[in-house]
């Protein structure tokens, strides 16, 4: 065995020696080893790369994808962090002063404009009013008493049977009486109030928070604090620009009357829209910027006052080339394009890429509309390759 494998060895060694040499002679190896392997071509010293000088074969160039550069129109934003306020924020507190009886809504639950919220003992206030009711029917009693006399004794001075001092008192009574009668009008409206003011209600809709009384707790008119209220739709965003921003905002605002924001949240998909309807009055000194507030409409409340925000405002659109943000490359450590001139060779344009608008990129440079770009094998293509382009969405990539 060890024979065999000794001559096997031997043979092969020879057979490498005789390849060796016609490629040497030759330029061809001996035996058509290499043939149809694509080494044989590679191998030969006489051959000549596809695409260079002289006799050899040439290689046919390149077939990529280009596309045309465009004009078109790029929103003019300006960016913002803002903080999403409530638009109305209050303290609930009680007008009288009584016992809780009843706390109405559920914690932390959406409220209706009016809704109940609580209820104070009302058997007090019952009482005051049925009292100023009964003093009120006396008032009026007496009142209409002292104008039948009145009008009697002034029969009776006509006919000299009454004197004029009588009729006078009667009349002082009569007004008296007409005045008594109006403050228990006024006190019993008051005690009627406050019969009203027992049950708390909502001012407008929005979310309570929680409760800090419960049932049987003295409240006192005017400072016990029973849960705060927040409104929830609309919604306003506050942000604060700058005063170069603030001078843009200002004359979008002379131009148009209005400027669009759009709202995002982290974590939150949506994108919400509103309007700025308010600048504000004075600039801080700290940082040099004003509040502005825009409105958002909240309908579904997945705002929440408190969270922060990215605000972008809309100030228009400009004119911009686009080019597929696919063509796109780097050279020498700058964004650039390939452009493609009429006989076909490729160029570099450096260029400055600026906002993306779905599967195009607004880009700055030596570019103007029409030309076109390589947009499929840019790792293949080198400045001053000959290609032969394809149109828009044509070719391997």
């Amino acid at each position: 065995m060890r024979r065999v494998a000794s001559i096997l060895a031997a043979l092969v060694v020879v057979g490498v020696a005789l390849a060796g040499g016609s490629l040497v002679r030759t330029g061809t190896p001996a035996f058509g080893l290499l043939a149809g392997t694509g080494w044989q071509e590679r191998l030969t010293p006489g051959f000549v790369a596809a695409g260079d000088r002289g006799g050899g074969r040439e290689r046919a160039p390149l077939t990529v994808a280009t596309a045309p550069v465009t004009r078109g129109e790029m929103p003019v934003t300006l960016s913002f962090s803002g903080e999403l306020q409530a638009r109305r924020r209050v303290e609930i507190r009680a007008r009288v002063t009584g016992y809780l009886a009843e706390r109405v809504v559920d914690e932390a639950s959406f409220v209706d404009a009016g809704a109940v919220l609580f209820r104070l003992r009302t058997r007090e206030f019952e009482a005051r009013v049925a009292e100023l009711a009964a003093q009120l029917d006396g008032a009026e009693a007496n009142l209409a008493f002292l104008r039948r006399e009145t009008a009697r004794i002034g029969t009776l001075e006509g006919e000299d049977f009454a004197t004029t001092s009588r009729l006078d008192e009667l009349r002082s009574r009569r007004a008296e009486a007409r005045a008594r009668r109006d403050e228990l009008e006024a006190a019993l409206r008051l005690a009627r109030l406050d019969l009203d003011y027992a049950e708390i209600t909502a001012p407008f809709a929005g979310k309570v928070g929680f409760a800090e009384v419960d049932p049987g707790d003295l409240v006192t008119a005017n400072q016990t604090r029973l849960v705060e209220l927040v409104e929830y739709d609309p919604m306003e965003v506050e942000f604060r620009p700058s005063a170069e921003q603030l001078a843009r905002l200002r004359a979008r605002l002379a131009e148009t009357g209005g400027v669009a924001v759009r709202v995002r949240l982290d974590g939150d998909p949506e994108v919400y829209g509103g309007e700025i309807d308010a600048l504000g009055a004075a600039f801080e000194d700290a940082t040099n910027t004003i509040p502005v507030r825009a409105e958002l409409a909240n309908p579904e409340r997945r705002l929440v006052p408190g969270q922060f925000a990215r605000v972008t405002a809309a100030l228009g659109e400009r004119p911009v080339l686009l080019v597929p943000s696919e063509a796109l490359v780097t050279h020498q450590d700058q964004r650039a394009l390939y452009r493609v001139d009429a006989e076909g060779r490729v160029e570099v344009v450096p260029v400055t890429a600026g906002r993306t608008q779905g599967e195009r990129t607004a880009v700055a440079g030596e570019l103007a509309a029409g030309d076109r770009v390589v947009a499929g094998k840019l790792q293949r293509v080198r400045p001053g390759t000959t290609v032969r382009p394809l149109g828009d969405g044509q070719g391997e990539r």
